[in-house]
């Protein structure tokens, strides 16, 4: 499965997105998870992040989207 690639590659490669763009991520990615992810990690003010210690799931199913684990 190369969804994570697809996201990787529409964040490297331009400045803004677009309605498809962001319609193309969240099929790919839980957007909801994303977003409480980055807050929570921001709030409790982790210094050893976004560079470091960063995990993401998805199950092996067509229609799962990646999420990630505080850890």
């Amino acid at each position: 499965n190369r969804s994570h690639l697809i996201v990787y590659d529409l964040f490297q490669n331009k400045s803004s997105l677009s309605d498809a763009d962001m319609l193309q991520i969240n099929e790919v990615i839980d957007i909801d998870c994303f977003i409480d992810y980055q807050i929570l990690q921001i709030y409790i003010n982790n210094r050893d992040w976004p560079g470091n210690n960063i995990k993401f799931w998805k199950a092996n199913l067509p229609t799962s989207k990646w999420r990630w684990i505080l850890y």
